[in-house]
């Protein structure tokens, strides 16, 4: 019978204990019990990465970035992903480099600063993931997303973000006028270290920003048209890592003739 009773439970017979045996060894030798082993751990580390790595938040469709700004037709002037390299016409200075897929900026004791040259509207969003890495020796790391004119700096607005008991600041410049110039709390407390999605919009010339989707300073004082060529990240005393960028033209924002495009 193959099989002998043994109380409650059947128990296999020496010669079915052989067999079984055999055909375990035999299943074990398949090679695609060995594609299946491998397949399941690239799985594993894959999860791995995704977690450790967090969400890549820009991969979201214009959809969902018009329905957090209410307005359609979003004209996207600006969407990289330090995954593919350094920007073609990128530059700075400070150190900067690529690790593990993001631009690592390295402003110890300093700053560190990458520009990714490109035109757009005066009303827009300006966004980036980015984790503080190591803080500078006398002070904690700051980040920085902001897009400007030139090194003139007659126009620029952006914002930063640093640890508690540290403040995050937003600032709105435009003609060398400070429209805005405030700090708020972080909501980030000393020593954190995770991934964190920023965004800057600025809409009929109010400036508003945000952390992980939460608004952390919405402004009422318009200013008037600014003008903006040069989006850039940047570390201060310390390292930070940033994934990507990417700038998006509201429709109402206006050209250099000063109409809506």
């Amino acid at each position: 019978m193959g099989f002998a009773r043994c109380g409650l439970f059947l128990q296999p017979t020496t010669s079915t204990m052989r067999t079984a045996r055999a055909k375990a060894k035999t299943r074990r030798l398949q090679p695609i019990w060995i594609l299946r082993s491998i397949t399941l751990l690239f799985m594993l580390v894959a999860v791995g990465l995704t977690t450790a790595n967090g969400t890549d938040r820009l991969a979201w469709p214009l959809s969902q970035e018009a329905a957090v700004v209410g307005a359609d037709n979003l004209r996207p002037d600006l969407q990289w992903s330090f995954a593919d390299g350094l920007f073609p016409a990128g530059w700075g200075y400070g150190e900067h480099r690529l690790v593990d897929g993001c631009l690592e900026l390295d402003g110890n004791d300093n700053w560190a600063v990458y520009f990714l040259p490109v035109q757009h509207g005066d009303d827009f969003i300006l966004e980036t993931d980015v984790r503080l890495v190591a803080d500078g020796t006398h002070e904690p790391v700051r980040a920085h997303l902001l897009t400007r004119d030139s090194n003139g700096l007659a126009h620029e607005s952006g914002m930063t973000l640093a640890t508690q008991p540290h403040q995050l600041g937003v600032r709105h410049r435009v003609n060398q006028t400070e429209y805005t110039l405030q700090r708020v709390a972080s909501p980030l407390l000393a020593g954190d270290r995770a991934w964190h999605h920023l965004k800057v919009v600025v809409k009929h010339g109010c400036i508003s920003a945000f952390v992980d989707l939460e608004p952390v300073l919405e402004t009422t004082r318009p200013g008037p048209p600014g003008l903006y060529m040069e989006p850039h990240l940047a570390a201060e005393n310390g390292v930070a890592r940033f994934r990507n960028l990417r700038v998006l033209t509201l429709p109402t924002s206006t050209d250099s003739r000063g109409s809506l495009f």
